[in-house]
């Protein structure tokens, strides 16, 4: 196992033992996996991604999951994927000004939450539509 900061390695091998008293298979496969997770966060920290983009993501999934690497590093993936899709999104079917305000309601609504702003511009795109085409055949 590569060395994590003795204070992390602690901590995880504390919750294990705490969260699975006497059952020391399970304590070891919890250790693996939250080292590993561990790692895998503190990679994403150094990987080509915006420094600025990668701490508001890794400071909500700390606060989100406080302890859990797992899940920090599940958050952090989840977010990196939907920041991807945020820069790739176009709908042509729009006019370009609705679509940057959506775009920018969406930022301010979900400052932090990348799925929730995609999910949201995504909803209100259709619902646009919806609306157009309602005036269409009135």
């Amino acid at each position: 196992m590569p060395q994590l900061p003795l204070e992390i390695q602690s901590a995880i091998f504390g919750k294990a033992a705490e969260d699975h008293p006497g059952d020391f298979c399970t304590q070891k496969h919890v250790i693996d996996l939250e080292c590993a997770a561990y790692l895998e966060v503190q990679a994403l920290l150094c990987s080509g991604y915006e420094e600025s983009d990668m701490h508001a993501i890794l400071t909500a999934a700390c606060s989100d999951w406080p302890g859990s690497y797992q899940m920090q590093l599940h958050a952090c993936q989840h977010q990196l994927e939907h920041r991807d899709l945020l820069a790739r999104h176009q709908d042509d079917r729009l006019p370009r000004v609705v679509v940057d305000n959506i775009k920018a309601k969406a930022a301010h609504d979900w400052p932090l939450n990348l799925m929730l702003r995609y999910l949201a511009i995504e909803r209100q795109c259709e619902a646009w539509l919806a609306i157009e085409e309602m005036r269409a055949s009135a």
